[in-house]
C-alpha cells in the first residue's frame, strides 16, 4: 500500500498461506475483503495457486498475469476461469469500473482471453503491452 493505492504481488504463494495472511490483516482491520488496485496472480496463473476462497477475499481492480506461456503453457483455463467467475464478474457486479485482465505478452495462451463474447458475459476488459516486444504499464 502506498499513497492510497495497493497491490499484491504473490510469487509463487499457495492459495493456503495467501487466505491464511490475509484473513489475518481482515481481523486485524476488522474487513471483510482486501481493497486491491493490482493482484498479481500466483505462480504465472497455475490453476494449483489460485481457489475461489482466495479470490472472494479480494476486491480487485486488475489482475496482472506475467507469463509468455512457453514452459507450462501459463495462464492455466482453470485458472483464468476461477478469476472471471469469482474475481472479476463479481467485482464488477458492484462497480461502475470493470475488472482488467492485464497480461505482460500478446501470445496465442493469452489472447484467448481478448473475447468479445468473454468480456461481454464476465465484464472485464483485457489488457496487453501496445506492441510485440514492449512493457505493459499499468497505471493504478
Amino acid at each position: 500500500e502506498y499513497e492510497g493505492k495497493s497491490a499484491l504481488f504473490t510469487g509463487d504463494a499457495h492459495p493456503s498461506t495467501l487466505v491464511r495472511h490475509i484473513n489475518q490483516l481482515l481481523g486485524d482491520r476488522g474487513e471483510t475483503t482486501l481493497p486491491l488496485d493490482a493482484f498479481k496472480i500466483p505462480h504465472h496463473g497455475s490453476k494449483n495457486n489460485i481457489n475461489q476462497e482466495l479470490l472472494q477475499l479480494l476486491d480487485c481492480k486488475r489482475y496482472l498475469i506475467s507469463t509468455n506461456g512457453n514452459y507450462f503453457h501459463h495462464p492455466d483455463k482453470e485458472a483464468m476461469a476461477r478469476i472471471l467467475k469469482y474475481g472479476a464478474y463479481a467485482f464488477s457486479r458492484h462497480s461502475f469500473e470493470c475488472s482488467a485482465l492485464c497480461f505482460n505478452y500478446h501470445k496465442p495462451a493469452m489472447a484467448v482471453w481478448d473475447d468479445e463474447d468473454l468480456r461481454d458475459l464476465y465484464g472485464y476488459r483485457a489488457v496487453f503491452p501496445p506492441e510485440s516486444g514492449s512493457s505493459l504499464v499499468i497505471d493504478l
